[in-house]
């Protein structure tokens, strides 16, 4: 039986971030709507869909939901997200569930993510608290407090890879990602910052 596999990456490539559908409890923004720092707690790119929530701006900050929960899929606690002109930190806590393929999840007691912007090169991280992945016939494998930037797990069984604090950067723009869950054709990304230059879309 394949095993799961932990590794780090170094990523050159940018990963784009998709707008979607509204979602009650979301703060979403038009096209084009790109401010040096911004964050949102979870969003959902694939058959099942989540639009980036509770997303905060420089002109719009702090911003707070109740939780990001998808049936069957997500599960977590209260989300806070904070941008200014120096940064940007997004937290989720009380419990995060995300379900995995083969009777499988990723549980962890909450994450979160920050970044910092200057004129040369944002910087950032991000901390993921007690948590795990949990499958059937698998041995547990602990998730780091304090990943390395692109800690890359690959599911047994072709099922996914979860990546822990994920950093990707387009034109001196810096995304972090506390958690970027690829599940066959399902994206899930929890604790999202952003810094750096505005993209104008």
């Amino acid at each position: 039986m394949n095993r799961m596999i932990v590794r780090t990456v170094t990523v050159a490539a940018s990963m784009a971030l998709l707008g979607s559908a509204a979602l009650t409890g979301a703060a979403g923004a038009g096209a084009g709507d790109v401010t040096p720092t911004e964050a949102w707690g979870a969003q959902a790119i694939g058959p099942v869909v989540l639009s980036q929530v509770a997303r905060a701006t420089t002109d719009n900050t702090p911003q707070v939901a109740s939780h990001a929960n998808l049936a069957g899929l997500l599960a977590t606690g209260p989300i806070t997200d904070r941008a200014d002109i120096t940064g940007a930190w997004s937290r989720v806590t009380q419990g995060i569930v995300l379900t995995l393929p083969n009777n499988g999840s990723l549980n962890a007691a909450g994450v979160r993510s920050w970044c910092i912007y200057n004129d040369d090169s944002p910087f950032g991280g991000a901390t993921i608290f007690s948590g795990a992945i949990v499958q059937v016939g698998q041995t547990t494998v602990p998730l780091p407090e304090n990943p390395a930037p692109n800690t890359v797990i690959t599911l047994p069984d072709a099922a996914g890879t979860i990546t822990l604090n994920e950093q990707t950067s387009t034109a001196g723009r810096l995304t972090v990602n506390a958690i970027h869950a690829v599940l066959g054709s399902q994206t899930v990304n929890l604790g999202i910052t952003q810094c750096g230059e505005p993209v104008i879309g």
